[in-house]
């Protein structure tokens, strides 16, 4: 663990030798993000389940197995179910909302941790186990199976889903209650129920926690939590 920490710190120091600023931080990892996707020779393929749902219609429950896959129809299809019909639109937003997520983590990591040079390090400690998911993959060792729940199951560096918006949402939401912009998290907590619900009992369970815990010191805060 010493050495870990040694080596962390000797490589920051280095960086900051180098002049590294928050904007050559941000092109590292994109151009790091993009060597990813080359190196793995990834190609935006729809999900099957999520191709058909998409040109399902609400009264379409002809036989069981439609019923079942409008289940998980949620309003995000009625705004972005066009995406899925579309191979030139998928390819661009699943690389899109990919270059998002993987940034967004990194502001919102700057903004916890106040350490440009930690919140690279965990970025960048992201993409290398997801690429070794994929070797692990590629050759059956099952090694890196727990990676495919990371961040509350937000399918990170994957096709374009519904979970990668929830994930997205989700991390907002993160920001704007470090900002102490509590209403705009609770609107945005709200707007996920109609993304991916079942995920977002989890981070209601998580918000309602924190909102509980700032009212025992703060009775003002309170009404947060109610909300």
């Amino acid at each position: 663990m010493k050495f870990f920490i040694s080596m962390n710190k000797k490589i920051s120091l280095l960086f900051n030798k180098l002049n590294f600023n928050e904007l050559h931080y941000i092109i590292l990892i994109n151009f790091l993000l993009l060597s990813y996707f080359i190196l793995v020779s990834f190609k935006p393929i729809p999900d099957s389940t999520h191709y058909l749902v998409s040109f399902l219609n609400e009264d379409d429950k002809s036989d069981l197995i439609n019923w079942a896959i409008l289940f998980i129809k949620t309003p995000f299809y009625q705004f972005f179910g066009n995406v899925f019909q579309s191979p030139n639109k998928y390819i661009v937003c699943t690389y899109l909302i990919n270059f998002i997520f993987i940034n967004l983590i990194f502001f919102i990591l700057f903004r916890i941790s106040k350490n440009i040079f930690i919140s690279f390090f965990v970025v960048c400690t992201i993409i290398f186990f997801k690429f070794l998911e994929k070797v692990s993959i590629s050759y059956s060792l099952g090694f890196f199976d727990f990676f495919n729940h990371f961040i509350i199951n937000a399918d990170i560096l994957k096709i374009f889903t519904v979970r990668q918006f929830f994930g997205i949402v989700f991390l907002l939401s993160i920001f704007f209650f470090l900002n102490k912009r509590y209403y705009t998290t609770i609107l945005l907590l709200f707007l996920n129920n109609f993304t991916h619900p079942n995920s977002n009992l989890f981070c209601i369970l998580i918000f309602s926690t924190l909102f509980f815990l700032k009212s025992i010191n703060d009775k003002e805060n309170f009404k947060y939590f109610l909300i």
